[in-house]
């Protein structure tokens, strides 16, 4: 008779395993789906947060280009700086943009070179756009060793292949010593 008992506690002692087991697993995974359902949320709203500042940027403006920062660049002899330059279809039909980059010169010296990330040129690839849609691209900024210290800029132009109009903006920087 002891080992039907001893029978009965050994299968009795397995089953709370089991049930406190998958307890734990069932907790566990609604934690999981919980925690990744919290992070997709997450970077939904820091993308939308994103989408809604740049749609504030160009709200007061009749421009479809902006350069962030546009100004007050230091940069040392040597170093370089990467500024966004975003392109806004402010208009009500799809649009093409193509941007291109021209370091500026003043008083026979050229201060910077210019140049975009996507292409590792002066210009960029062409870019569609629907209406009210943006895109944000890396323009490098570099100064040589040889860079006299005192202003240099980057004149960008942005122009529609369809409409052939252009507009363009400039970002201007201090060379310093």
């Amino acid at each position: 008779m002891k080992n039907k008992k001893g029978a009965i506690e050994i299968s009795m002692t397995t089953i709370i395993v089991v049930v406190i087991g998958i307890t734990l697993l069932s907790l566990g995974l609604m934690w999981v789906r919980n925690t990744l359902g919290s992070v997709n949320d997450l970077s939904e709203d820091a993308f939308n947060l994103g989408q809604q500042q740049i749609q504030e940027l160009f709200l007061d403006s009749d421009r479809y280009i902006k350069i962030i920062p546009d100004r007050g660049i230091e940069l040392e002899k040597g170093d370089t700086v990467i500024v966004g330059v975003m392109f806004y279809n402010i208009g009500d039909t799809t649009q093409d943009f193509q941007a291109t980059v021209e370091p500026v010169v003043r008083e026979g010296v050229t201060n910077a070179e210019c140049f975009f990330a996507e292409t590792g040129g002066e210009t960029t690839n062409i870019h569609t756009l629907a209406p009210l849609n943006d895109k944000v691209l890396k323009l490098h900024i570099t100064t040589s060793e040889a860079a006299i210290p005192g202003f240099g800029a980057c004149n960008v132009e942005l122009t529609s292949p369809n409409t052939g109009s252009s507009e363009s903006d400039t970002v201007t920087l201090e060379v310093v010593a």
